[in-house]
């Protein structure tokens, strides 16, 4: 009998376009829509670029730049250079003055590095503004800053200048190797986490529209049901595992559009991802269920009343203003403990981008509790249902 009710009800839903549409299709065009805003803003703001430099001496010097390899007041700038370069942050080209200029204003380089070879004193041209000049200005001022250590320590205790200097140069790397495994470090990345829990809470709807099919006051259908002899809690169980398919195979087909069609890195936890959509959609259907018997009324004032949770969840979620799960987090805390939203979004928080196991099984176990709560007081709320007459 199980299996009976539930091809139906599955046959059902499948002839409800319009519930079908925005279940299935606006996440699609609003995940697009996310990727077309957010895609060129990472690409220009935080990609990470080697970035062309020249070293030159001053326009009037007649040194060349191999005859200051060998100062020792230059000598962390060189290093510190190499390093970079072998890295590659930047490619730094030794040429005269004149061509370095050449070389700015036609673009070919971001910038120079001028050496004076009386003073040695270091300067930066730049043409423009942006991130690859900010980064030279640090690196320059960084030399600037070890460089005025070391002449110090030279000064004042030259017995402890080999012990800084290689202290200094021990800095081999500038970038840190950190265990990221797969981790999404796209600060944009927040929307997307957002909007596959606006999917999955949308499965509210199919969860009140089974709901209209099992109340005699809502439809012709749910007056059928309640007179007949099929056990209610089979009927309930049926339509949800039905509700919940359906649910199941949307976000799947959103996983794949997102990670495979758009690039949006999820981390390659299959398990994970699987227990975060089943988990995630029980939540969405449990609160159509328990809605859609708390309240009373017509069809449409329970649709908009579930719309309405819906949307308000993933706003204090950050699907639309990022910052406003933060904003939570710092003056109210308690409620993205029980925001179902932002339960979803720290399920992938912890599985893309911080890998953090203790916190995720937290969010796992919060959001069964949610579906247990909803599910369980929407039964016994059907249950007590009597009519005078049907």
């Amino acid at each position: 009998m199980f299996w009976h009710l539930y091809k139906n009800r599955l046959k059902i839903l499948f002839k409800n376009k319009t519930l079908l549409f925005w279940n299935m299709a606006f996440p699609f065009i609003l995940g697009t829509l996310f990727y077309m805003a957010f895609s060129s803003i990472t690409e220009k703001t935080e990609s990470i670029n080697t970035i062309p430099v020249a070293i030159t001496t001053t326009s009037t010097s007649k040194v060349s730049i191999d005859e200051l390899h060998n100062s020792e007041n230059l000598s962390y700038l060189f290093e510190m250079i190499d390093t970079l370069s072998e890295e590659n942050y930047i490619t730094a080209k030794e040429m005269d003055f004149q061509k370095g200029e050449d070389a700015l204003e036609e673009g070919t380089i971001t910038g120079i590095i001028t050496v004076d070879e009386k003073n040695r004193e270091l300067s930066l041209i730049v043409k423009d503004s942006g991130i690859d000049q900010t980064i030279l200005k640090e690196i320059l001022d960084t030399c600037k800053r070890n460089t005025a250590v070391l002449s110090d320590i030279a000064m004042s205790s030259p017995e402890k200048l080999e012990q800084a200097t290689k202290a200094l140069f021990s800095e081999s790397s500038f970038r840190k190797e950190l265990p990221l495994s797969t981790q999404n470090t796209d600060i944009y990345a927040q929307y997307f986490f957002a909007l596959i829990a606006m999917t999955c809470l949308y499965g509210a709807n199919l969860g009140l529209e089974n709901t209209k099919q099992l109340q005699a006051d809502q439809s012709i259908v749910g007056a059928r049901r309640s007179i007949s002899p099929t056990s209610k809690l089979l009927a309930v169980l049926s339509d949800f595992g039905a509700a919940l398919t359906i649910e199941m195979g949307i976000y799947f087909l959103l996983l794949f559009y997102l990670t495979q069609i758009l690039g949006i890195n999820l981390g390659n936890n299959l398990g994970k991802l699987i227990l975060i959509g089943l988990c995630s959609n029980m939540v969405g259907v449990s609160i159509g269920y328990f809605l859609g018997v708390f309240l009373k009324g017509e069809h449409r004032f329970k649709e908009s009343i579930v719309t309405a949770v819906v949307l308000t969840s993933n706003f204090f979620a950050g699907l639309m203003v990022g910052e406003m799960k933060y904003i939570m987090e710092c003056n109210l805390p308690i409620f993205n403990r029980i925001n179902p939203a932002a339960i979803i979004s720290d399920c992938y928080q912890y599985t893309c981008v911080f890998d953090d196991a203790g916190r995720f099984h937290v969010c796992i176990l919060s959001l069964l509790v949610w579906n247990i709560l909803l599910f369980i007081a929407a039964i016994l709320i059907l249950r007590r249902e009597k009519y005078a007459n049907l």
